[in-house]
């Protein structure tokens, strides 16, 4: 019986030219989705490499100098995007990608596209992933509202039952067609972005297979929640306007208002420092110190009396090693101190803001799926901050290399400069791949929330199955 069922939905399926309707557009949607993706993701990498090699390069030819304005000349390196952002940008926008690496300061990650983007850019970016995690869910709901109501209306429910067929074997049926036809939307969208993923970066491909393949059973968990949901509704109801409303309340407030209360909530909690109050700490913390109480000259005077005490001279002229190189170096020593307290204490509040945003999941299933497929694509806060953290430790490798070369090859010289074999010797930036180990423990909130909205919509489907009384037919 539960195979006869569920034939009998395939057929009306097919016969509804409504559900064609929707697959169409589905389609449509998808299609430009995917392909603004791939254009943004071919443009925007392409810019970001021939940019950093340009910068690169002007770094080589910056002709002879002081290795101490080299550091300061310095160069950009901008952060590879991930090619899952043919899916989903993310927040992207929102991040930066590029940063100047220079002497003396820890700049910020620029080139934010939200900067130039009007205020209905907050609403969301159009995607793929859109389509997967906000207008799938809806096409299921416009396919499945009626799925009982129907048969109430036709009288075809009291036939059933009356045949010796359970309401088990009715809704099993009914739900495995819904979750089937579903799958016949979606499984040909995942294997065309795989293939427009293989095709935009064949060489890094494989490099995301189990990130992309943890993505698409999430997105089969995703489904069948929705499936669940809505053939349930459709059980509990007895007019499909009430189920259509109740569905469409659910999608509409997991999509846009829990969101929204959440980035506020996060916002209001952990409120982070305005650009001038955290540039302002910075400021004092290098001019005063970190305790407020040793100044930069102090900090000076005490390496000066230990170099002194070290080489056994009584001057710093009498030094075998150039005291400027060594001041230089002991300084930006205490600068890397100061940038890891404010920087560390600035990404702190941007991880918990993002932590009570990933928590208000448990509130919306749509807000779950993006979050996981975020973590999953590498598009997200922890990515930004794994590349911040190794173009940091890069910019650190430029300025000892320099500050070394002047004190130990500078000693006694009034002027010392050097040339392109000093600046050869720092290689071009080149960004690490984080492993899926690293990136997944980042996903379990948003992966908790889905599995247990899953798991909520079985055990809620198992309780017309485990009693005798129905709803009222």
């Amino acid at each position: 019986m539960i195979r006869t069922i569920f034939n009998k939905e395939i057929t009306d399926f097919r016969q509804d030219r409504r559900s064609w309707l929707i697959t169409a557009v589905l389609y449509l949607l998808f299609a430009l989705g995917l392909s603004e993706g791939y254009r943004y993701y071919i443009e925007t990498t392409t810019i970001h490499e021939l940019a950093a090699r340009e910068s690169y390069e002007q770094w080589l030819s910056q002709g002879k100098k002081n290795p101490h304005a080299a550091a300061h000349y310095g160069f950009y390196v901008f952060k590879p995007l991930s090619p899952l952002s043919i899916l989903d940008k993310g927040m992207e926008s929102y991040l930066g990608q590029t940063v100047w690496l220079e002497a003396h300061n820890q700049n910020e990650v620029k080139e934010r596209q939200a900067n130039d983007a009007g205020s209905l850019a907050r609403i969301g970016e159009f995607s793929a992933g859109l389509v997967w995690y906000m207008i799938l869910p809806l096409a299921i709901i416009l396919l499945g509202f009626n799925l009982f109501n129907k048969e109430r209306e036709n009288g075809t429910l009291r036939f059933w039952l009356s045949s010796q067929v359970s309401i088990g074997q009715i809704l099993i049926g009914k739900w495995l067609a819904l979750y089937i036809w579903s799958l016949v939307l979606l499984l040909p969208m995942l294997a065309a972005a795989t293939l427009t993923i293989a095709v935009a970066n064949a060489a890094i491909m494989k490099l995301y297979l189990g990130r992309l393949l943890l993505l698409f059973v999430a997105l089969l968990a995703y489904v069948a929640f929705w499936t669940l949901a809505t053939l349930l509704v459709s059980f509990y109801t007895h007019q499909p306007s009430i189920a259509l409303t109740l569905l469409i309340g659910f999608w509409a407030l997991g999509c846009f208002f829990v969101p929204r209360l959440s980035s506020t909530i996060a916002k209001v909690v952990y409120p982070a420092p305005s650009s001038f109050e955290f540039s302002e700490n910075i400021r004092l913390d290098i001019e005063l110190g970190l305790d407020r109480q040793t100044p930069a000259k102090a900090r000076q005077k005490h390496l000066q009396d230990s170099l002194l005490a070290q080489y056994g001279v009584d001057s710093i002229h009498q030094l075998p090693i150039n005291y400027t190189g060594a001041m230089l170096q002991y300084n930006e020593d205490y600068g890397y101190r100061v940038f890891e307290k404010n920087y560390g204490q600035l990404h702190y509040v941007y991880r918990q803001q993002d932590k009570v945003m990933e928590w208000s999941s448990l509130l919306s299933p749509p807000l779950a799926m993006r979050h996981l497929m975020v973590h999953l694509s590498g598009t997200g806060l922890v990515r930004h901050l794994h590349f911040a953290q190794q173009a940091e430790t890069h910019r650190r490798l430029i300025v000892k290399t320099m500050n070394d070369d002047i004190m130990n090859n500078g000693a006694g010289k009034r002027v010392y400069e050097n040339d392109d074999k000093l600046w050869r010797k720092i290689p071009p930036f080149v960004y690490r791949i984080p492993s899926l180990a690293h990136d997944a423990p980042y996903a379990a909130i948003p992966l908790f929330a889905l599995g247990l909205w899953l798991f909520l919509a079985v055990w809620w489907l198992m309780r017309p199955l485990m009693v005798q009384k129905v709803v009222e037919i």
